[in-house]
């Protein structure tokens, strides 16, 4: 044997230690790390609340003060478009005391960058971590300050954004065999977060069973539990009764 040719032990350790898919898998969660920095750094230094955002500022500050989701006490106007943001909101309020305002902006913030780690672990579930990510769409998305802006605004945006990157990822683990009930619950949500939202559930949901293929009675099943909790939201108040009927531009005749 030559000198120039390593011994056959310590072949067999080099081999051990160059591991392509290892390398694959570093470079997924650095990119994806990235791209979550980058959309979180963005979006903090544009942040900022729009006028519309400080009308569900309002809507939660009466929600949390015992009021109910109102604008004016005793005025039944639906002023907010999402009611999973208005709940959330007034949810992370109450729990940690802070002021509504400020926490709309962060929510905004964890969400639009939790979807860019959705949108990420999807397409690496997709091809199940065995290709180096070039997240062009990401990259598009991060490059415009519209969205920088709509991070925060105190609107629902981010919230919208993190739903669609979480079905996508949900939907992507369903397909290669995982649960496929957390999709189906986050799918429900759709109308909720926001109403045209619910344009997109059937494309999920279609192919949600396309790739499941869980006969009729499993996909009526299913559409029955995403359905459960926003037919069970449009149920009526007992309290609402008593409350004076107003208008929805909250004009009186």
């Amino acid at each position: 044997m030559s000198q120039e040719t390593p011994p056959r032990g310590e072949e067999g350790r080099r081999a051990v230690r160059i591991d392509p898919r290892r390398s694959v898998r570093t470079w997924n969660r650095t990119i994806t790390v990235a791209a979550a920095a980058v959309m979180g750094l963005a979006g903090w230094q544009n942040r900022w609340i729009s006028d519309d955002g400080l009308i569900a500022v309002r809507t939660v500050r009466q929600l949390v003060a015992g009021n109910g989701p109102v604008f004016n006490i005793g005025e039944r106007v639906e002023a907010n478009t999402s009611m999973a943001w208005t709940c959330l909101v007034a949810l992370v309020s109450w729990m940690s005391r802070s002021d509504v305002a400020y926490v709309s902006v962060m929510l905004g913030l964890v969400c639009t960058v939790g979807a860019v780690v959705f949108a990420m672990l999807g397409a690496m579930a997709l091809h199940d971590g065995s290709r180096p990510l070039l997240p062009a769409g990401v990259l598009i998305v991060l490059a415009l300050p519209p969205f920088w802006e709509f991070a925060t605004s105190g609107l629902e945006t981010g919230l919208a954004f993190a739903w669609i990157g979480s079905s996508w990822w949900l939907l992507v683990r369903a397909a290669s065999g995982g649960p496929a009930l957390p999709l189906v619950v986050v799918l429900g949500l759709a109308p909720l977060v926001r109403p045209e939202l619910a344009l997109v559930y059937p494309v999920f949901f279609a192919a949600l069973l396309v790739l499941r293929q869980p006969g009729w009675r499993g996909a009526a099943r299913w559409f029955a539990v995403s359905m459960a909790l926003p037919v069970a939201c449009q149920i009526p108040h007992p309290m609402d009764e008593d409350q004076p009927s107003t208008p929805i531009l909250g004009v009186r005749g």
